[in-house]
């Protein structure tokens, strides 16, 4: 039977101003953990990211996840893996708009409204659905690239 490897990442929060130099001072330590791990476990084949890859959504944050993960990337491939990258976004990978229309009340309320789960699953033009497609349209043409 074939093997199927996996890494399990999650919670960057890219560009929360609290953690912005966070990165160079962890990076080594990641990288050595990350060398670790593979020696145990060789190649991964996928590269899981689940959730809050960013910290607002912005287009400039998502940029910065660019450089960091061919920094991860280039790093991986040293240790011989060239895992698929497969991402989740999560509440922080989306752009917040400011003035919440009805649209967006009503999402606020999924866990109670289960019409509006049934749309937005099942009508494409959903007009919950279209909001959601704005908020996260920033995520969506960062994974496009």
């Amino acid at each position: 039977m074939p093997e199927f490897k996996w890494l399990h990442l999650t919670d960057l929060h890219l560009g929360m101003s609290e953690h912005r130099h966070a990165w160079s001072n962890v990076r080594d330590a990641f990288f050595d953990d990350l060398t670790k791990m593979h020696a145990i476990s060789g190649p991964w084949d996928v590269l899981l990211f689940t959730g809050d890859l960013v910290q607002s959504g912005s287009p400039k944050e998502f940029e910065a996840l660019d450089v960091l993960l061919d920094q991860l990337w280039s790093f991986l491939n040293s240790l011989g893996s060239n895992p698929v990258l497969f991402a989740v976004p999560g509440n922080h990978d989306l752009s917040r708009p400011r003035k919440k229309n009805a649209a967006i009340r009503m999402l606020m309320r999924w866990e109670h409204e289960q019409e509006l789960q049934r749309e937005v699953w099942e009508d494409p033009e959903s007009e919950y659905l279209d909001a959601i497609r704005t908020v996260f349209s920033n995520y969506d043409k960062w994974w496009k690239r």
